[in-house]
């Protein structure tokens, strides 16, 4: 099995290594994942809820951090 971060660009994707060198955005692994797990690419609706999801995440991680660990 084949694990890829979210916070940086992926080399592999839920079927495993494409072409080295070959880095898929978080969406083409949520893209690559989908097919795998149900057979086709995922609804309009499930790709929403995932850029929705991404983003939020993305947005605290960029988010700068207290110092000293005070929130």
């Amino acid at each position: 099995m084949t694990w890829t971060r979210l916070d940086g660009p992926a080399t592999a994707s839920a079927q495993g290594p494409r072409d080295t060198g070959t880095v898929l955005t978080d969406v083409q692994v949520f893209e690559d994942f989908h097919r795998l797990q149900r057979g086709g690419p995922p609804p309009e609706h499930a790709a929403q809820r995932f850029a929705s999801a991404l983003a939020a995440v993305q947005s605290e991680s960029e988010s700068p951090q207290p110092a000293n660990g005070e929130v």
